[in-house]
């Protein structure tokens, strides 16, 4: 993976639903690590505070209400939790859609206008790309900082195939952000839109994303179309979503719009924690991070997230 501060030694396999104690009148229901950086000896983890619905809550969370535990056995003191956003280090989003003739017209014509919406809310640091997922995988849009190009691909878009391949284009996806260019910011997501069919000949499958998954480290945000067949199942991929470090919002809980609104919101409120881990913590396999936000009142644990740290 082509990326600056990231070592190709390390490996990420991240883990999904959220774990929590807290009292019955706290705003934060989950706490949500979606990405990991390290830089030498420094790590920075990408974290969400977010209530049931899975929508970010926006609370205030200052360092010495954090702490991150490593294995159970090692708690580090969180030297800064800003959010990142103030930092201007920019995202790198890859839009994933669904092309296939199993979603409706209205669902597209929503997801066009969404996405357009969410240009708008781009910051100046942000690229996006456009990838179409059908019988054939294919970048309508590039990598940009072009507001316009962006919109403009997106309305373009048909319903066109017969067939939807979906492992093989959330591969292509993660393969692309693989090969992102050092000029680049670190932190991306990839965001698709799907009703969760997959007609692909196996070449492609659940576990081969689960890899990619582990290896670039990237979360996968999932919005779950209804789409014309009753018997769609997002079943395999809210699993990628939430083993990405990502989430699955569906329409049994909101509507597109609403669903890309939640996660513009979660990245753009993403809280950057700055952590020194003991030089012995360094070359070892498979490190379950957790994060512990502990206000006055109540306590939150998230799930642990696998990553593991490479050497100087």
């Amino acid at each position: 993976m082509k990326k600056k501060f990231l070592k190709k030694s390390l490996v990420g396999i991240l883990s999904g639903t959220m774990l929590f104690q807290m009292t019955a009148f706290a705003d934060v229901d989950k706490l949500n690590i979606s990405q990991m950086i390290q830089a030498g000896n420094d790590v920075y983890l990408y974290v969400n505070t977010l209530d049931d619905a899975g929508r970010s809550t926006g609370d205030t969370m200052s360092a010495d209400q954090l702490s991150v535990t490593i294995d159970k056995n090692e708690t580090l003191p969180v030297q800064d939790a800003v959010v990142s956003q103030t930092l201007n280090q920019g995202m790198c989003y890859s839009f994933c859609i669904d092309i296939s003739k199993s979603i409706t017209e209205a669902e597209m014509q929503e997801i066009k206008s969404s996405i357009s919406a969410f240009a708008d809310r781009m910051s100046a640091n942000d690229y996006a790309k456009i990838i179409t997922i059908g019988s054939d995988i294919q970048t309508v849009c590039d990598y940009t900082q072009d507001r316009s190009a962006l919109k403009s691909a997106a309305e373009g878009i048909e319903r066109t195939a017969d067939y939807t391949y979906l492992y093989k284009g959330l591969s292509f996806a993660l393969d692309g952000q693989r090969k992102a260019v050092d000029t680049m910011p670190d932190r991306a997501a990839v965001i698709v839109f799907t009703d969760g069919m997959d007609d692909s000949d196996g070449a492609s499958n659940e576990d081969q994303v689960l890899i990619d998954i582990a290896e670039t480290r990237i979360p996968v945000y999932v919005v779950g179309l209804k789409g014309q067949d009753s018997s769609a199942n997002l079943n395999s991929a809210g699993q990628i979503a939430r083993q990405s470090g990502g989430s699955i919002l569906s329409y049994n809980d909101m509507s597109i719009t609403e669903a890309l609104q939640a996660i513009s919101d979660m990245t753009a409120r993403t809280y950057q924690l700055h952590v020194t881990p003991e030089n012995d913590s360094f070359g070892k396999q498979n490190l379950n991070w957790r994060v512990t936000y502990n206000p006055v009142s109540y306590s939150v644990v998230s799930s642990p997230y696998v990553y593991s740290l490479g050497m100087d």
